[in-house]
């Protein structure tokens, strides 16, 4: 029997360097927490582009990259655009 979890995490509309550093790191954390508690599962991460939006966390490549950047371990991983 296969099982299917998804976690979603809406990223944040906020402005200035400090908060882009918070908020990536609140995503970073998340992905720090749940990736070790699915080692047993054929599990992939995907983190969704939010181009277009100009504010959101994700609006640019860069920050999908520090994201995945700054997890803990290795882990498979996507990007949706």
């Amino acid at each position: 029997m296969s099982q299917v979890m998804l976690c979603y995490s809406s990223p944040s509309r906020l402005s200035g360097a400090r908060a882009e550093e918070w908020e990536i790191g609140r995503i970073t954390r998340i992905l720090d927490v749940i990736h070790p508690d699915t080692s047993w599962a054929n599990v992939r991460i995907a983190i969704e582009t939010t181009a277009g939006q100009g504010t959101a966390i994700g609006c640019i490549f860069f920050q999908i990259g520090r994201i995945f950047g700054g997890v803990k371990g290795s882990f498979k991983a996507g990007v949706l655009s």
